[in-house]
């Protein structure tokens, strides 16, 4: 299988079936985009900052497989809600929750919709940041094994940064 997939330029996470993110296994597959190097960037500072600032509660927005609300869970003592636009993504976030026996409430629906009125210590996102009309010129391993809800991120690559942008400060505790 291994062979085969390096062959094809399969992504070595999907062939083996999951990645290591902070000391901690996340399963991937064809619906969630796999955590790269930022995402486990992200994690390490959000971690560090969670606990030097002894956060209370999280919301990770935009969480594909779980990587970061799954690591924050393990690593915090903090209480975590993630979201997702994509059902399936969510399969796998929660999935990903209970081999790690990580205490997340996962929320699908589009960003802040989900959570309505509740409020956060901390907002962490790694939302899709690819211009639209770069997502063919992207490496094949990217462009044929991410869900293009996962890595398109408009006209301008940022269209989801600009929305958690202007909607966080409502989810943030004051």
């Amino acid at each position: 299988k291994i062979m085969n997939g390096l062959r094809e330029k399969i992504p070595m996470p999907f062939i083996v079936g999951y990645t290591m993110v902070c000391g901690i296994p996340i399963i991937v597959n064809e619906n969630v985009l796999h955590p790269g190097p930022e995402t486990v960037m992200l994690v390490e500072k959000a971690i560090d900052f969670i606990n030097s600032a002894k956060i209370k509660s999280v919301l990770d927005l935009c969480t594909g497989p779980g990587a970061v609300a799954v690591a924050v869970a393990k690593h915090c003592k903090t209480k975590v809600t993630a979201t997702d636009i994509s059902f399936v993504a969510m399969e796998t976030a929660r999935e990903n929750a209970v081999i790690n026996e990580a205490e997340v409430n996962f929320l699908t629906g589009d960003l802040f919709q989900p959570v309505d009125k509740m409020t956060f210590g901390a907002i962490i996102s790694n939302p899709p940041y690819v211009k639209t009309s770069d997502i063919n010129s992207l490496p094949r391993f990217i462009r044929d094994f991410a869900p293009r809800i996962a890595i398109d991120g408009g006209d301008n690559g940022l269209s989801l940064h600009h929305r958690i942008i202007s909607q966080g400060k409502e989810f943030l505790e004051r």
